[in-house]
């Protein structure tokens, strides 16, 4: 790969070069890291000096902090930041650096830095999703699942978890979850499994479940089964939802009619 080709590659990937003069306290920015800073190529960019794009007192503290310790033990620099352009823009990027020695003395810094701000607003917008996602389950009283069939266990959903009351982050066996359905239901909720196993199908059923203080709910257990090119079972993703509500103001009406 020759020079224009890199430098092609580098444009297209948004990723600059940066050296600092030790001595002097001055950068050296090419033209890809100016770029993505939005300032001119030819600004002076001193350590120490205000400089000519803001930024958060973390990043500041980061920047600093890490210098230090690059300087100081060679501990090699590897950050996210925060920037804001001249014109109020905010971006972040990808910041790696490593010191230059020169008979055992640091001369230099030299680096490279990446623009991943689309990077970011892409975990904040699913972040935010997420975020709303736990709220109408919340709100809902449900909660998702994925059982695996290799290793027949599932993972649940935050609220999930809130609902059946199983340790979060973590596989939960099925015969756990099956071991919290109320007694007279359990045999009933192993067949329908056993069921939708081997068809291959999920067919929805409702279940007693018993609460970890003792109150026993209603849950409404609805599902796809995933397959693949083989025609072989190997997940089901699920939802579970606490309708007792809704089922004691069925019952209420009944009895009224």
């Amino acid at each position: 790969m020759d020079d224009t080709s890199a430098i092609t590659i580098r444009d297209m990937l948004r990723i600059g070069t940066w050296n600092l003069n030790i001595e002097t306290g001055i950068y050296t920015l090419d033209k890809v890291t100016c770029e993505v800073l939005g300032i001119p190529y030819d600004t002076v960019v001193r350590r120490g000096d205000n400089s000519p794009y803001n930024k958060p007192d973390a990043t500041t503290f980061l920047i600093e902090d890490g210098i230090e310790k690059l300087l100081e033990t060679g501990e090699h620099f590897d950050q996210e930041l925060e920037f804001k352009t001249p014109e109020g823009a905010v971006i972040w990027l990808h910041v790696i650096a490593t010191r230059k020695l020169e008979n055992e003395k640091c001369t230099a810094i030299a680096g490279i830095i990446q623009d991943i701000t689309k990077t970011k607003q892409t975990q904040e917008t699913f972040l935010r999703h997420n975020q709303l996602l736990k709220f109408a389950e919340h709100k809902a009283k449900l909660g998702h699942w994925n059982w695996d069939a290799n290793s027949d266990t599932l993972m649940c959903s935050e609220n999930m978890t809130y609902i059946v009351g199983v340790p979060a982050d973590a596989p939960v066996p099925l015969s756990v979850l099956i071991d919290k359905v109320h007694p007279e239901d359990r045999e009933f909720v192993r067949k329908q499994i056993a069921h939708n196993i081997k068809s291959k199908q999920y067919q929805s059923f409702n279940h007693r479940m018993v609460m970890p203080d003792g109150r026993v709910r209603i849950i409404k257990v609805s599902g796809d089964a995933i397959l693949d090119d083989d025609g072989n079972l190997t997940n089901i993703l699920g939802i579970s939802q606490d309708i007792t509500s809704y089922k004691t103001i069925e019952a209420e009406l009944t009895k009224k009619k």
